[in-house]
């Protein structure tokens, strides 16, 4: 199983909204590509998350390079102050807590 994690840091409350609607889109497209086994958001302040699960890394790059995500990611540095994300491999289910330990390994790249 392949699991992703995504943190976007909003530039401020303004640019929020838009933040959090291309994630909505984000997630819609995940839990309807083929592979897709979760989907998940959360949100903290400036700060939206996206926990996804995937069957294999094909189906995760599949979703990546492909549709609105695609598109969204042109447009990252219009709204977001900085991200960052981390995939990994295992063969148990993840959950929030392992997703925040894994990206807490990853720098923020800011835009």
């Amino acid at each position: 199983m392949i699991h992703t994690i995504t943190e976007l840091r909003s530039k401020n409350y303004w640019k929020l909204f838009g933040v959090f609607r291309q994630s909505a889109r984000i997630a819609k497209q995940a839990k309807s590509t083929p592979g897709n086994i979760t989907t998940q958001m959360r949100a903290k302040g400036l700060i939206a998350y996206t926990l996804t699960s995937w069957e294999n890394m094909d189906a995760m790059k599949n979703f990546r390079n492909s549709g609105i995500h695609k598109q969204s990611m042109r447009s990252l540095f219009q709204s977001a102050s900085a991200f960052r994300f981390k995939t990994w491999e295992s063969v148990n289910p993840t959950n929030w807590e392992e997703g925040f330990e894994e990206i807490e390994k990853v720098e923020l790249i800011h835009t």
